[in-house]
């Protein structure tokens, strides 16, 4: 096989097991790479072996057939395979411990079908929770004359994530009584 073409392969399997890494549970991963790393599973074994021993619904065979395959076309052994895959669970990993957790909150009266936490709630949280960068975007903060109300919570929550050195910016649409936030 020429040289661009073992290349290419490679490339490839490092792909599957990416998409692999990202589509699995952390659980199952680590069981492909321990029956790889320990020699039951290999390029060689078929579809149904495999199935066997991880317990996969057939819709699931598929990427891990083509991984196997992409394995024995680009001449890695299992132990090869198995650090390509724990390479990219590890990646898969990092990527899903840095992605940012989105919640649903609700704006208006309680009550509903809904239990959701208000928008206020969930805002201060994310204000509290801010070590270096804040991005506040809104259409309107509005701001009651004696500095009471879930707003000025809001409002203060924002000052005191400044006056600890967190950078606030803040993109808003209207500011009602304009609050100078630190």
């Amino acid at each position: 096989m020429p040289a661009t073409s073992q290349a290419e392969t490679a490339r490839q399997l490092a792909v599957c097991a990416a998409e692999l890494a990202a589509a699995e549970t952390a659980e199952r991963v680590a069981r492909f790479v321990a029956l790889l790393r320990h020699g039951q599973l290999s390029a060689e074994t078929s579809a149904g072996a495999l199935q066997d021993h991880l317990a996969l619904p057939s819709a699931r065979l598929t990427q891990y057939v083509q991984f196997l395959d992409l394995g024995r076309a680009a001449g890695a052994s299992a132990t090869e395979m198995a650090l390509v895959l724990e390479g990219a669970a590890a990646a898969a990993e990092l990527v899903r411990s840095r992605a940012p957790v989105l919640e649903v909150a609700r704006t208006g009266p309680a009550g509903g079908a809904f239990h959701l936490r208000t928008t206020g709630t969930v805002s201060r949280e994310i204000i509290e929770a801010a070590v270096v960068r804040l991005l506040v975007v809104g259409y309107s903060v509005t701001r009651s004359p004696n500095d009471a109300g879930l707003a000025a919570q809001t409002l203060a929550s924002i000052r005191s994530a400044a006056a600890r050195g967190v950078v606030v910016t803040a993109l808003l649409l209207a500011i009602h009584a304009i609050a100078r936030l630190y």
